[in-house]
């Protein structure tokens, strides 16, 4: 018999955050509910932020957390964690690649401060990346306000500034341009896609939740 779902949302609090998202198609749609709004929650109070890695040509690179702005009832938005977001270096040039998003990972704030953020490998069973393969960053028209997407069949959209090299800086190469990562936007559907990890493996492995709680979650997904 199913615990009620107000233990179950207690319940869920213990339970690590790589975890939410590796019980995710587990057994019972309520139970991913549950998940799910617990997990929305962390990103809100900036416990769960997602991690943007962009490279080119495995030489420069820009790594971006982005926390949660809005959600809606289909998709989310996310913006940098930084007050002040960062630029970065990369170069338009015939002899170079364009700079691509590689990947995207769930990380946590694991100091009391905040400060610093640990990527969740080793706790979250599914590809550390979450997307299916690269995608090109275009760089070659200037603009304060660009968008690149929607990437693939999950509509996720990232929104950048493209500006020329400030004028009291100098020019590393001729193409340069300065990148600036504002927004990112997914379905939420994309954010709540399940690993392919047996649920019994999800559940047993001792890392992932105190005994006492996939002890309750083992008993309610036999159920």
């Amino acid at each position: 018999m199913p615990l009620p779902t107000e233990l179950m949302a207690l319940i869920l609090t213990f339970v690590p955050s790589g975890s939410l998202f590796d019980w995710l198609g587990l057994v019972d749609p309520i139970l991913d509910e549950l998940l799910q709004k617990e997990a929305i929650d962390r990103f809100k109070t900036g416990q769960l932020c997602l991690r943007l890695c962009f490279l080119q040509e495995s030489h420069w690179r820009l790594v971006v957390d982005m926390t949660l702005e809005t959600v809606t009832d289909n998709e989310c938005s996310f913006i940098p964690c930084d007050d002040v977001a960062r630029f970065s270096r990369f170069y338009t040039s015939k002899l170079l690649r364009q700079p691509q998003l590689r990947t995207i990972s769930l990380v946590e704030k694991v100091s009391k401060a905040g400060k610093r953020r640990q990527c969740l490998a080793a706790r979250f069973s599914k590809d550390v990346n979450m997307l299916d393969r690269p995608y090109p960053l275009v760089i070659k028209r200037l603009s304060k306000a660009l968008t690149v997407g929607p990437l693939g069949p999950s509509l996720l959209r990232v929104g950048y500034a493209c500006e020329p090299t400030p004028p009291q800086v100098l020019m590393n190469r001729p193409g340069e341009r300065w990148i600036q990562i504002q927004r990112f936007d997914c379905d939420l559907s994309w954010l709540w896609k399940p690993s392919r990890t047996p649920w019994w493996h999800k559940l047993a492995r001792p890392h992932l939740a105190p005994s006492w709680v996939r002890g309750i979650l083992f008993l309610y997904a036999k159920d």
